[in-house]
């Protein structure tokens, strides 16, 4: 009976120990989980950045394109003539 008693303490004591690292091992997951989302929310802020960059400069290149048309519409036109210089 004492024996069976002592190894129902070990048991008990091996079952503490497997249950401790267990929650250790959920606290590191649950911290990697938050530090992944902070993560996640940069990244995807910087996305959101990027994209807006990205506009911009569309908005750019639309803008000197259209002015590059309207040169060559003029230069058609003979409004715009080329200077010339004589030395």
């Amino acid at each position: 009976m004492a024996e069976t008693a002592f190894q129902a303490l070990i048991n008990l004591v091996d079952f503490d120990q497997k249950t401790h690292a267990l929650e250790n091992d959920i606290q590191k997951i649950k911290k990697e989980i938050e530090d992944l989302n902070e993560k996640k929310s940069s990244i995807e802020a910087e996305i959101q950045n990027v994209k807006y960059l990205l506009k911009d400069l569309q908005k750019e290149v639309d803008s000197g394109e259209l002015e590059m048309k309207e040169f060559e519409q003029k230069e058609k036109e003979g409004k715009n003539p080329r200077i010339y210089v004589s030395y």
